[in-house]
């Protein structure tokens, strides 16, 4: 239902200010922190992704409208100058600028360099509290309204955090690049991932595939977990492979760098959560 009223009060905002130059309250980078400030502000101010649903986070450059929906808003919220390098160059406009990773107090000595820490339940109610008191500081007249909204979405995420401790300890492989170090060594699930690298800026080396391959068939894998956005075709590859020796059932997991246009409109931050637990306790029930 929120969905619903978010997206008409958007319409409407886009109809009201069609004539001239729009402006948005708040401009975020990745999925996470647009739907973390969406959720507590609802149709209370405009909330804008600055990277369209379906695009490639990592590569994400800005364009001159770009930079001035960034300058012109009240709150501009980005990950950390490593995931966006591209922040250093922008011009300063008058509203606050929130580099969540510079916030975070939660940052572990061992994984400090984790650029994927917004892939950790943790991490992301943390970010609620650090989004929400600048939220409160560019409109303190609906403080109240904002504070239940952000309470309520903490819950929610506590919740599905319990059931992911509550998962038994499991190994899992995922064709993608390895964002998982946060959310590892807060829950009691591994993810071996194809890609070891932090970043998807590479394509898997011939080694790198010969090694899953070997892993599957030691393990008797039976689900293989892939990127939602990126990583499809690639599992579907070892899908077609392997079909003669090795039956496999391919099951998405969302990182949260972005989503395809369809998820954007119909589903949320707590729903693609629901989603990742019931993909990975498939996985454990059926021996993984």
């Amino acid at each position: 239902m929120k969905k619903v009223i978010i997206f008409i009060s958007l319409a409407l905002m886009v109809i009201l200010t069609s004539c001239g130059k729009k402006k948005y309250d708040i401009v975020t980078t990745l999925y996470p922190q647009y739907e973390i400030a969406q959720e507590i502000v609802l149709n209370k101010l405009s909330v804008k992704p600055l990277i369209a649903p379906g695009a490639d986070a990592h590569h994400f450059e800005p364009t001159s409208k770009n930079m001035i929906e960034i300058i012109d808003s009240s709150l501009f919220i980005y990950s950390s100058l490593s995931m966006e390098p591209w922040v250093e160059k922008i011009e300063k406009g008058k509203g606050h600028y929130l580099n969540l990773y510079e916030q975070l107090t939660l940052i572990d000595s061992e994984i400090s360099d984790d650029v994927h820490f917004f892939f950790s339940l943790d991490y992301q109610i943390e970010m609620i509290n650090l989004i929400l008191a600048e939220i409160i500081i560019i409109d303190p007249l609906n403080e109240e309204f904002y504070q239940n909204n952000a309470t309520q979405l903490e819950q929610e995420l506590r919740a599905i955090k319990n059931d992911f401790i509550n998962l038994e300890h499991h190994s899992f492989y995922f064709i993608g690049h390895d964002v998982f170090a946060s959310f590892s060594q807060q829950t009691n699930i591994t993810i071996i991932s194809l890609l070891n690298e932090f970043t998807d800026e590479t394509n898997p080396t011939s080694n790198e595939i010969e090694t899953m391959y070997t892993l599957i068939k030691t393990n008797k894998v039976k689900f293989l977990y892939y990127d939602s956005l990126t990583g499809y075709e690639m599992a579907k590859r070892f899908q077609n492979d392997l079909k003669n020796s090795h039956a496999l059932t391919l099951l998405p997991l969302h990182t949260f760098h972005n989503v395809d246009n369809e998820t954007f409109k119909r589903q949320d931050l707590i729903a693609l959560w629901r989603e990742n637990y019931q993909n990975l306790e498939r996985g454990i029930n059926n021996g993984a």
